[in-house]
């Protein structure tokens, strides 16, 4: 019943990678009971995602977006909500959800990356069209080396994925 001592448990298993644990998601179902946070919503998220249940835990990673106050766990967690709607297969609100946790945290370079990985999956038409949408993806991933360095590597990958695809000059000219 001691929702501190629960919190402080949750974040301690954070900071260790911990999150995927028995004892991380007992954790946050206390709390959540007891009075619900973003990071216990959150965490529930994680578990009803990993159980398969996409729909709840896009809704509870919705909610934990709505409760948090602090910018950069906001970012965080929107970002949560687009990999979620990605996964299902939606990659136009995951796109919008990456917009959502760029206004709150712009340096957020994964958020950039997953942005791509949305235009990317959108590419429809012919090969002049689809090149359209890998050259917005392409300068999506540049957008995510230059903000976030720590994913420089990730997007230089995407980069060279996104460039195979571009409309060859010769036949369009």
């Amino acid at each position: 019943n001691d929702i501190e001592y629960l919190d402080a448990v949750l974040k301690t298993l954070e900071q260790f990678e911990c999150d995927k644990s028995q004892i991380y998601f007992k954790a946050s179902d206390y709390i959540y009971a007891i009075k619900p946070t973003p990071r216990a919503a959150i965490a529930k998220a994680k578990r009803l995602s990993e159980g398969g249940d996409t729909n709840g835990a896009i809704k509870l990673a919705q909610e934990a977006v709505d409760m948090e106050n602090d910018e950069i766990k906001k970012s965080l967690y929107a970002y949560s909500v687009a990999a979620m709607y990605f996964k299902k297969g939606n990659a136009s609100s995951a796109r919008q959800w990456c917009k959502k946790a760029l206004q709150f945290q712009p340096s957020l370079g994964k958020a950039y990356l997953l942005e791509a990985s949305c235009v990317a999956r959108l590419a429809s038409g012919n090969n002049l069209e689809k090149s359209k949408y890998y050259c917005l993806a392409y300068d999506k991933a540049l957008r995510a080396k230059a903000v976030d360095p720590a994913c420089a590597s990730a997007a230089n990958k995407a980069c060279g994925n996104y460039a195979g695809h571009f409309f060859p000059k010769s036949e369009a000219f």
